[in-house]
Order: structure tokens, then sequence, then C-alpha cells
């Protein structure tokens, strides 16, 4: 999904340099990271219901 993203058109993705940029600096966590950080959220009994969160606040 992120190689899809960083090879987006500027004109259909107007931050697809700022994408390129994570990558090329290293910002990027490995998805199975993001995965497992997602999977606690959802199955936590404090899940942040209708919030917007960052994964690398939620990494152990």
């Amino acid at each position: 999904m992120q190689e899809q993203i960083r090879s987006t058109d500027k004109t259909d993705f107007i931050n697809v340099e700022t994408f390129q940029a994570y990558k090329n600096e290293g910002q990027l966590l490995p998805p199975n990271t993001v995965a497992e950080v997602i999977i606690r959220l959802l199955t936590a009994r404090n899940f942040p219901d209708g919030k917007v969160v960052n994964v690398g606040d939620y990494l152990k």
C-alpha cells in the first residue's frame, strides 16, 4: 500500500511528495508493526473510538 501511495500521480494525491520523503528518510514503519498496533487498538477495552491516532504513540 505504501508503495502504491508513493507512485500515485500528484494530481490524484496532493501529498504524494510527503510520502515519498517519508520513504527516502526512513520514517516508515514495517507493515507488520503497524498491523500489530492496529490489532491491539481494536481489541483494547479503551479503544479510542472516533479519534485520530498516531501509530507511533502506541508502539511498545
